[in-house]
């Protein structure tokens, strides 16, 4: 505990004073605090369930993450235009530790690239009982080929793999592997218009429940370009996944399709129409898995001045899920403001909130109507020579028809460091 303490005490001693060491070559050290946080509050009326109960209306909430950290990290950085880097981090809470290393690796020819980059992850608790899952173990990487075959076609050979191990397993929770690979196609025409074609397959085993295994194949289209002066992108694509049972049950195909358009408009003026869909087609239908379909359509105003960024307009989603009750349909809309901010290396700002209404189309029992307000920040603020803080905030608020049924969630990530 001695330990921990002092360790914490020192990051805040070096964020509190001045700085100032000479870069020892290619290395980047960075010393901080920490603070996560994740909680959801909800209402539950029990004269919904049971007329007869005493008690009307009860605040419910669980903090789910509440840690204050410090934080250590270590980066090696060659200077060669990003072609090599490797990090290693320390974040310790008074009773978790956790353990991470970065790499990305890089070797060119005259018309290929060998790219690599690995990560992983070790997560430990040193006071107090663990819950399951709160221990483990994970690593990952991929390694890619790029090979220029002409002026205009260029293909993408890529093999990834990761592994998973908790230190308890059993319920929910099973070590696994998986690895894969995928091969991409592209093709650039003279207005530098790019098309592309993408197959893979991936595998996992899972070692105490070997029915959990399954068998992953994907294929996709893309395009990337622009069309009288607008910018278009578009994709489509298909997976096909299969468990290890012995009937067909949790087997799907999964259809997928976006597209996302930047029209000029006037000076600075542009307008952005978007939309994603989703849908899914289990082989056996049972409880648990029903055909759905989800649309995303978007329509979004944008303004640039300087180096900020405003936008403003409608957003959609219609949800379908073929059930005996289709309690689950729904059709929200809302009205989306965003901000964005890019301020040099000083700031750095994403800011969206959403405001609409849910309605679910059938009526359902445990359901009710509700307004609901979305709101997400992403910032990183410079705040003195090399003392910088970073945020990530993400709130929503439902108001429901039935006041039992109002809910909030936040989540809250932040550092405070320093590099040097």
């Amino acid at each position: 505990m001695r330990c921990r303490t002092a360790l914490i005490f020192l990051v805040a001693g070096l964020i509190a004073g001045e700085l100032q060491a000479e870069n020892p070559g290619n290395f980047t050290f960075r010393a901080g605090l920490g603070y996560d946080f994740i909680s959801q509050e909800y209402y539950l009326d029990s004269a919904r369930y049971d007329p007869d109960s005493s008690i009307n209306i009860a605040l419910l909430k669980r903090d789910y993450l509440d840690d204050k950290k410090g934080l250590l990290y270590l980066k090696y950085h060659p200077d060669n235009a990003g072609r090599q880097s490797l990090e290693f981090g320390w974040e310790q809470t008074p009773d978790i530790y956790r353990a991470l290393g970065w790499g990305h690796f890089t070797v060119s020819g005259l018309r290929s690239r060998w790219e690599s980059d690995f990560h992983f992850e070790r997560k430990n608790r040193i006071d107090g009982a663990s819950e399951a899952g709160e221990e483990f173990l994970v690593a990952d990487g991929r390694l890619a080929w790029r090979q220029n075959w002409s002026d205009k076609v260029e293909s993408k050979t890529r093999l990834f793999g990761e592994t998973v191990s908790f230190d308890s397993t059993g319920g929910f929770l099973y070590d696994y592997t998986r690895f894969g690979g995928d091969i991409t196609v592209s093709y650039t025409n003279r207005r530098f218009d790019i098309w592309s074609v993408t197959g893979g397959l991936e595998k996992r085993f899972v070692r105490d429940s070997a029915v959990l295994d399954y068998f992953i194949w994907r294929g996709s289209g893309s395009y990337l370009g622009s069309l009288g002066g607008a910018f278009l992108s578009a994709q489509v694509g298909l997976e096909w996944k299969k468990y290890n049972w012995e009937d067909d049950r949790d087997n799907y195909l999964f259809y997928s399709g976006d597209f996302y358009a930047r029209i000029p408009l006037g000076a600075n003026l542009f307008l952005r129409p978007s939309g994603i869909v989703e849908y899914f087609n289990f082989q056996i239908e049972d409880y648990f898995s029903n055909d759905y379909y989800r649309l995303r359509p978007a329509l979004v105003l944008e303004k640039e001045f300087g180096s900020l960024t405003l936008s403003a307009g409608p957003k959609s989603e219609f949800f379908s899920v073929r059930t005996d009750y289709a309690d689950d349909d729904f059709f929200e809309a809302g009205i989306s403001t965003g901000a964005d901010y890019y301020g040099a290396d000083r700031l750095f700002l994403i800011f969206e909130n959403q405001v609409g209404k849910r309605h679910y189309t059938n009526r359902p029992e445990f359901y009710s109507n509700f307004w609901y307000d979305r709101l997400s920040l992403i910032g990183n603020l410079k705040i003195w020579r090399a003392l910088s803080l970073e945020l990530l905030f993400s709130g929503e608020w439902e108001w429901h028809e039935i006041a039992a049924d109002d809910a909030r969630l936040y989540l809250i990530s932040s550092r405070l460091t320093c590099t040097f």
